[in-house]
């Protein structure tokens, strides 16, 4: 016979096991939403530190911010020629706001000739500009991750730290849909946002009709979100049911939803067949400071904390562990 460590407890499946048992059973399998096979490259660029938000969440430091830092275009080339991007590559282009990037719309050209992946991080804010659109029509890339941190202008602006930011960005995803131009809706949970998760799924659903994807993730304790931690910081454990009420709410509307970067612990194991699981340790970065970016992704991902060594599913759950394992009592987390 075989086990699975898989077949878990979970409220929302009287037929699993109660949790930390093993089952004589293979359960239906988990739906794992790869950011990349594993033999791709990946690669990650950062044109520009720029930015018209001042996010109190951002993995970039205001000094970054701040700077008049950003590669030239035939200096971004010739990164991009080293890193020898190949057919279905993966590559992130983020920031900064890399939309304020001045050859942004270039530098997405030149990735087509070399056939990647391209997914974008953006506010999402530049696309209220019909111009705009219209250059990204011409455009090839794979999707762009938008963040929309409430439902509401005084939420998510207080969060982006930018008055009008809400509007741009409502504005923008509503000119991309019409459009049919690909982009995905993400939140991310904070002490701010997390119990109206389901008024923000509501927002969502109201409101958008065609997003690839719309997804909620934990928060990344680094670059600014460091120094604030203590005010954006809320249990793992406290957020879940507000999360699992979010995600039955998108897909009680047919989105196709994806969660990332929470403890599986913490979540109910129904839902993990929703989570990312990215492979951002190993990304190579393109930026100012390629070799530290690429060093904190891999720590921040790598330093579990004790608990969690002896977990059955570990290889699954990706959260950043070193910053919270540095900051915050975490004996909420319990082996499975």
């Amino acid at each position: 016979m075989l086990t699975c460590a898989l077949c878990l407890w979970s409220t929302k499946r009287s037929n699993f096991y109660a949790r930390g048992d093993l089952c004589y059973r293979i359960a239906p399998p988990f739906h794992i939403i790869l950011e990349g096979d594993y033999y791709m490259k990946q690669i990650y660029i950062a044109p520009t530190y720029k930015c018209n938000n001042r996010c109190i969440m951002c993995g970039v430091f205001n000094t970054k911010k701040d700077s008049e830092w950003k590669y030239s275009l035939e200096e971004l080339k010739t990164e991009i020629d080293s890193r020898e991007i190949a057919t279905g590559d993966v590559v992130i282009v983020s920031g900064g706001e890399p939309t304020i990037y001045p050859y942004f719309f270039d530098m997405l050209k030149y990735l087509e000739l070399k056939d990647a992946r391209v997914t974008i991080f953006s506010n999402g804010r530049a696309f209220k500009s019909n111009d705009n659109v219209s250059k990204l029509k011409e455009c090839k890339y794979e999707n762009m991750l938008i963040p929309l941190f409430g439902s509401n202008a005084q939420t998510h602006d207080r969060l982006t730290g930018a008055k009008g930011s809400f509007d741009d960005t409502i504005k923008g995803l509503h000119n991309l849909e019409l459009n049919g131009l690909t982009h995905s809706i993400k939140t991310v949970v904070m002490k701010d946002n997390y119990a109206n998760l389901p008024d923000w799924a509501c927002f969502v659903s109201e409101n958008f009709k065609h997003p690839h994807m719309v997804s909620i993730h934990g928060l990344h304790l680094q670059g600014e979100a460091h120094n604030v931690s203590e005010e954006l910081y809320v249990r793992h454990d406290e957020i879940a049911n507000y999360v699992e009420k979010a995600l039955d709410s998108l897909l009680s509307n047919e989105y196709k939803v994806g969660i990332s970067a929470f403890p599986l612990c913490t979540i109910d194991p129904y839902y993990w067949k929703y989570n990312i699981v990215s492979d951002i340790k190993n990304y190579k970065a393109i930026s100012k400071d390629s070799k530290e970016i690429s060093e904190t992704n891999r720590n921040n991902y790598e330093l579990m904390p004790t608990q969690c060594e002896s977990c059955r599913v570990k290889e699954l759950c990706q959260w950043p562990w070193r910053m919270y394992k540095k900051m915050f009592t975490l004996d909420y987390i319990k082996p499975i």
